[in-house]
This record gives C-alpha cells, structure tokens and sequence, in this order.
C-alpha cells in the first residue's frame, strides 16, 4: 500500500560499512510522530525511524536546516509477521508564510 504524506524530519543518520562480512548501504529519517494518547498515558509527539534507501540518500538533505517539512512517498510492506513503513523518496516543501492575525475587534 503506497501513500503520500507531509511529515516533519527532525533528523537522518546514514550507515553504509560492513559488519560480521555482511554489508550495510541505508539511511534512515526520524519523522515527528504523535504518540497514542487513547489510554491517557501519554501524549504529544516522538520521533520515529523510518528506512529511506541507500547512504547515497544522505547528501540529498544533509545541507538542509532541520526541523523540515517534507511530502513523503510511502509505503507499508511485511515480512508476513511485522509490518512497517518505509519512505521511497522526499520533497522537502517550503513553509507557508504565516496568516497575518486579525486586527482586534474593538468594542461598540
């Protein structure tokens, strides 16, 4: 199941070396999530890891100031037993210029 979503990107981290003979190319985003308030718990947002192709990937934002808003293509995949989402590509979008707030209503 593909999707498009605009999520803040509060970080990226890349990994491409190898470990016990087996090789590792990924970077991985961290997108403000909001967290599940429904049993009173907890609330506000947290940041969550999402996979976002090669190393290579890196430089493609790493010149950019974080926090940023970005349109995200997604999709969710499965093993068969854990799902998960992962991001295929990102457009950083320019922040909308805040509404300038209404003058005051003064009183009759």
């Amino acid at each position: 199941m593909q999707f498009t979503n605009v999520m803040k990107i509060m970080g990226a981290k890349r990994f491409n070396d190898v470990v016990d003979g087996t090789r590792y190319d990924n970077t991985k985003l961290f997108a403000e999530v909001k967290l599940n308030d429904k049993t009173g718990n907890a609330i506000g947002f947290a940041a969550s890891e999402f996979e976002w192709g090669t190393s290579e990937n890196f430089s493609q934002i790493s010149n950019l100031k974080f926090p940023f808003m970005a349109e995200c293509e997604m999709e969710m995949v499965t093993n068969g037993k854990v799902s998960k989402t992962v991001i295929h590509s990102l457009r950083p979008v320019t922040a909308q210029p805040a509404q300038a707030a209404a003058a005051p209503v003064k009183g009759a």
